[in-house]
């Protein structure tokens, strides 16, 4: 659906500008966040002997595709990231002769496939051999990427298993600490997954018979840093926006359970972007903002009560005013609630939270499904008709 491949692009563009987001003066300072980095880079080359690229020439206001924000610094992933990958001798003489059927897998580039890790792997080696290459090793979150075909085909490790670089495939890994982050990686993921971050990357690609880059390539990629808590508001708002874009490609305007219509989705989209391109949206009022700040301060408690007692995880919660919900879950983890929902009985509100949580279980309605909501909320059916009683006229408060 080109509409929503568009509608993509034009996010991510957007979010690179910091159009998604306020740059708020409470933000910490990118240049305190770029001396922590130097720090833990130099700890890192001192204790685990790995190799000090040449630094780059100064970054000019003429290579970078648009004003920077206020506060956000242009650098090069090389400024905060160790970039690497197999050379070939050591393919050649240490893994190539030593394919097993157990052991550490070894991520190629057929692993590495439509911004996902593919975790079905067909090679891999000793664990000393793999320890013999340490600087090659994938033992910490990073970014894995193919530099020989599908270039700009980037997709997160996120550490949880000792694994090894094989063929055609290199690493970004932020010199994050162990007890602090500085850059996200799944901000870095989203720019090199925007048309300015593509375009960095692919402006030294080689012309041969397969596209592709160098690892020099990859590290003089140059990237818009903003402080560490609007790289966090910008990662939130998109893991919002693009869901709800895919859905649309993916089910059209047709209506299904727990599918947003293409309209809504529009909608939606456009009111986060602050347009009206696709809906006339009028301002909140004070009523709704308040509603919206007493439930992003008290709902997450409750939920988090509520999954503690159904024994279920969730990723993270978001609050909007909306027109046609209560409350959402994605098949992720993800959960949004109505602000409006602060305005219902306790006993009301409370069955939303469990019916979302209980699709953490079942992603249906199924009798299996209302039997966990039974469960945990036995008052479910009068909380039920009391939103058909009470539900739409609270939905038009605005």
């Amino acid at each position: 659906m080109k509409l929503a491949e568009d509608l993509k692009k034009a996010v991510l563009q957007a979010a690179m500008q910091g159009k998604l987001t306020k740059q708020l003066e409470t933000d910490s300072s990118v240049d305190e966040l770029l001396k922590k980095i130097a720090d833990e880079k130099d700890r890192r080359i001192k204790n685990e002997g790995l190799k000090r690229e040449k630094a780059l020439p100064q970054i000019t206001s003429d290579e970078l595709p648009f004003d920077l924000p206020e506060g956000w610094k242009a650098i090069y992933i090389n400024d905060f990231a160790f970039v690497t990958k197999l050379a070939g001798f050591e393919y050649s003489e240490y893994i190539a002769p030593n394919l097993k059927t157990s052991g550490i897998p070894l991520f190629k580039g057929k692993n590495v496939q439509h911004g996902q890790l593919v975790l079905d792997f067909e090679s891999y080696i000793p664990e000393n051999i793999s320890n013999n290459l340490s600087r090659s090793q994938l033992l910490r979150k990073c970014l894995l990427t193919p530099y020989v075909g599908t270039i700009g085909n980037i997709a997160i490790f996120d550490g949880s298993f000792k694994a090894h670089l094989g063929s055609n495939v290199g690493k970004i890994e932020i010199f994050n600490s162990d007890t602090e982050k500085f850059i996200l990686e799944e901000y870095l993921l989203y720019y090199l997954r925007s048309d300015f971050g593509y375009k960095e990357l692919i402006k030294y690609k080689k012309a041969t018979a397969q596209e592709s880059i160098s690892i020099d390539a990859i590290r003089n990629v140059i990237v818009p840093l903003p402080p560490i808590e609007e790289q966090q508001r910008i990662v939130e708002k998109l893991n919002t926006i693009l869901p709800i874009i895919d859905s649309m490609s993916v089910y059209g305007t047709k209506k299904k359970a727990g599918r947003p219509k293409q309209e809504e989705a529009l909608a939606f989209i456009s009111s986060l972007l602050g347009t009206n391109k696709f809906t006339d949206s009028k301002s909140v009022s004070p009523e709704i903002t308040e509603l919206t700040s007493k439930a992003k301060v008290e709902l997450p408690a409750i939920v988090q009560k509520y999954a503690d007692l159904m024994g279920v995880i969730y990723n993270r919660i978001t609050i909007r005013h909306q027109k046609t919900r209560w409350g959402s879950c994605t098949k992720t983890g993800n959960l949004s609630f109505n602000c409006l929902i602060m305005k219902m009985p306790e006993t009301v509100r409370d069955y939303v939270i469990v019916h979302e949580l209980a699709h953490r279980k079942e992603l249906n309605h199924s009798t299996k499904f209302w039997t966990i909501v039974s469960e945990y909320c036995p008052w479910y059916k009068e909380a039920k008709l009391w939103l058909k009683d009470n539900g739409q006229k609270l939905m038009e408060l605005k």
